[in-house]
Formats: C-alpha cells, structure tokens, sequence
C-alpha cells in the first residue's frame, strides 16, 4: 500500500503531463515553467520511465547551464530553438556537480532517460511535435 507521501509524489510528477512526440516518438512531457521547477529539475526523483521527460521552458533565449546534483541517474540533454527542433544534445552524468553549459541562448531544454536519443535515432533537425 502506498503511502500519502508517495501518492502525492506521483500527482505531482504526472499533473502537468502533456503527450508529444521527438522523432516520431510518442512521450509524456512534463512541463517545468518556473525556476523552483529548473532548479529542481529529476533532483531527488526515481529514473524516469523510457517515454517519460521534463520540458525546461524559459520566458525567453537565455544562456543556460544544468547540473545533476542529487540525480542519481544519467539523462540525455535536448536543447530545443525557438521553432522546437534539435539544436545540441548531450550526455549527463549522474550526481555531476559540473555545470554542463548549452552552447547558444535558447528557451527549450529536454531531459530524458539515459540513451534515448540514441535508441530512437535522434539527430539535430528533429522536432518536438505536440499532440
């Protein structure tokens, strides 16, 4: 039996989840628009599902850097233009302090499970589509 805690835990994670689709792929994204949620990000959080992902959504192109302290899990890193394609992806590494700095300003930034972007033939170009 699940405890308050852990039922609370799994609303939060799945009340502002929305179906999209990277590369012809169906996830579930959840939607993080303010900086308590940034600064939060997986921290603390179990490893996500295969289809399951956060959408960084940032009021505008700003120079971004991401860190992965207390995530004890690696995630693959998806910067996103304004028209939602693939700009840069890289590699995250579990409980990795170093900040990891996108190269050029911009306001989308996706995480997902380790190793998606390989999995599903992810390549710069590809675009985020809302369903």
């Amino acid at each position: 039996m699940k405890t308050t805690e852990e039922i609370f835990q799994n609303w939060r994670r799945y009340a502002n989840v929305q179906p999209a689709r990277l590369n012809g792929k169906r996830i579930r994204l959840q939607f993080l628009t303010r900086s308590s949620e940034h600064e939060k990000g997986f921290m603390n959080e179990p490893e996500p599902e295969e289809d399951y992902g956060k959408l960084f959504i940032y009021p505008g192109p700003m120079n971004l850097g991401f860190w992965m302290q207390n995530v004890p899990f690696d995630l693959d890193l998806i910067a996103l233009d304004n028209e939602m394609r693939v700009m840069e992806m890289h590699r995250l590494s579990a409980n990795d302090e170093e900040t990891k700095f996108i190269s050029r300003p911009c306001m989308y930034v996706l995480e997902l499970r380790s190793g998606w972007a390989g999995r599903n033939g992810l390549e710069l170009g590809c675009k985020l589509e809302f369903q």
